[in-house]
């Protein structure tokens, strides 16, 4: 595809990134049960913070990946690059604002963040799911954040776009 150069972090520097947010994550929950929090308010709040951070590590390299070319974007990526690269407010764009350069590595870094953006999402809505079952909330907040993540998961969009559904 492209010549880009291989991005790569090292196995130690993960390892050491690790080490450091789990004594980060740690010396929070100490601090919040030093002061007065109860430790069960505390654990479910650093779980999520650990999500949450895995998540946008997730968030970064999968990005990176597909970006740079070292994964192949899907069918539906391609044929949404493809017809992105004919609208006519991309010429418009390709002109003004790029100077006419090839603006497809643009292109292809907004398709493949706007999938992995639909993939967070639906992430956080799930997570979100489980929480509000097991804190046993309200039907509404039930019902509400199910709908939220049917409608960012990803596989759904797919199967209505493919008319496979009707």
């Amino acid at each position: 595809m492209e010549n880009n150069p291989e991005i790569k972090i090292s196995k130690s520097f993960k390892v050491f990134l690790a080490f450091f947010v789990l004594i980060g994550v740690s010396a929070v929950g100490y601090l919040l049960v030093q002061s007065g929090e109860k430790i069960g308010n505390v654990v479910p709040l650093l779980i999520g913070a650990l999500g949450g951070i895995f998540l946008i590590y997730w968030l970064v390299t999968a990005g990176l990946r597909r970006i740079n070319g070292h994964k192949e974007l899907s069918d539906s990526e391609k044929r949404y690059v493809e017809n992105i690269g004919k609208l006519k407010i991309t010429a418009i764009a390709r002109k003004y604002v790029f100077s006419d350069l090839d603006i497809q590595g643009v292109i292809r870094f907004v398709i493949v963040m706007g999938s992995i953006f639909k993939w967070m999402f639906f992430w956080i809505f799930a997570g979100g799911t489980v929480l509000t079952l097991l804190h046993k909330d309200a039907t509404f907040s039930i019902a509400l954040i199910i709908s939220l993540a049917i409608s960012w998961c990803h596989w759904l969009e797919n199967i209505f776009l493919q008319g496979k559904f009707y």
